[in-house]
């Protein structure tokens, strides 16, 4: 089977974020061990392997994010921490009327409701839609109007 892969929203700000904390973080691991007196050297060594391995953590979360729709479903993948969402448990595909954000609404195994909002770039959404509903003719698409919504339920609360 072909599977279609679709790149997180490429977000310059938050990638710059991710090196800079990077940045820190490896500075921040050298300091501790040049400082290694302090507290000894047993310590420090593991103090600096957290802040590498954390400091690796942020820069793979921020490059190496995508959706890629699999066999089994919807796999989602940021940087070291993946999940698969199944087909069969899609249930709605609502895009933002103004704002074009996509949100995946799917059940969960204990039957709890999720909403995942689906970080891609505008271009992509029709796309991305089109290849869930292939794989699930099931999952509801529709827009919605976010600022409607908010309205008609606070107009629903004063009754």
């Amino acid at each position: 089977m072909l599977q279609k892969r679709f790149k997180i929203k490429n977000t310059a700000p938050i990638n710059a974020a991710a090196i800079a904390a990077s940045a820190v973080l490896i500075a921040a691991a050298g300091l501790r061990l040049y400082f290694y007196n302090v507290g000894g050297l047993i310590p420090a060594i593991v103090t600096a392997a957290a802040l590498a391995y954390l400091s690796v953590t942020v820069l793979l979360t921020a490059f190496y994010s995508f959706y890629v729709l699999k066999e089994a479903g919807l796999s989602v993948r940021f940087g070291p921490f993946r999940f698969t969402v199944p087909y069969d448990n899609m249930r709605l595909l609502r895009e933002d009327k103004d704002s074009k954000e996509l949100f995946l609404i799917y059940l969960k195994e204990s039957n709890s409701v999720k909403c995942l909002k689906i970080l891609l770039p505008q271009e992509n959404n029709r796309g991305f839609v089109e290849a869930v509903r292939e794989k699930n003719r099931l999952t509801v698409y529709e827009i919605f109007d976010k600022k409607r919504e908010f309205d008609d339920d606070a107009d629903n609360r004063r009754d």
